[in-house]
This record gives structure tokens, sequence and C-alpha cells, in this order.
């Protein structure tokens, strides 16, 4: 937090003037410190966590593990891709990809979905 210093009257009232730090000791015993906050922190938001991976949802029906994922995360895109397809390289963290077993009726998961 930023400091600065406010001027009492001789009644003890505070002005609410605002002013430098380069005061001498005489003038200094009139001023208290006082908080002003930080506008640049005062805007921001606290960043909450948010899940970047889903361990549980190995074996279930892709369905179901999108559903889940999207429930956790609906600002990624999910795409889901068949076991041993190749995909393009690279990392995107508004992405997940869920791999599931194609060969399988209920095409379960088989890999930790995660962003990226």
């Amino acid at each position: 937090m930023a400091q600065t210093w406010e001027m009492e009257d001789e009644h003890g009232r505070m002005t609410g003037d605002l002013v430098d730090l380069g005061y001498t000791a005489y003038h200094q015993r009139h001023w208290r410190p006082i908080e002003l906050p930080n506008p640049r922190r005062s805007r921001r938001r606290p960043r909450k966590m948010s899940k970047t991976s889903w361990p549980e949802v190995v074996g279930w029906p892709a369905t179901q593990a999108v559903t889940q994922i999207n429930a956790d995360r609906p600002d990624v895109a999910i795409e889901v891709v068949p076991n041993g397809t190749t995909v393009a390289p690279g990392y995107n963290a508004e992405r997940v990809r869920v791999f599931f077993d194609a060969g399988n009726a209920s095409g379960p998961v088989v890999g930790t979905p995660a962003v990226g």
C-alpha cells in the first residue's frame, strides 16, 4: 500500500490534505501516516485455482468425461480423439484432449485428460 500523510488542525481534527513526506521533525509531529490502497492491486480479483487435469475420468465413457470436464472448466475447448490418432503438437491453455478407446462399445477414456 502507498503511504502518505494527512494533517491535524489545531483542534485535533484531520484536514484530509495529502502532502509529500519532505517535512521537518516539527511538522511531522502534526502529521500522521495513513494507508491508501494501491490502485493496481485493488482492481484485480484474486485468481481462482482452476483444475488442469482429470485423472478421475479414466475408464469413464467419453461422453460422461466431457460433461464432467465442461462442468469444471467451461472456458476450455474439449477435443474428443480416438486413442492412437495423430494430433498436432503444441500447448494450448484453452484446450483439453480426451483420448478414448474406439474399439470398445462404451468408448472409455484411456488417458488422463489435461489442459494443453
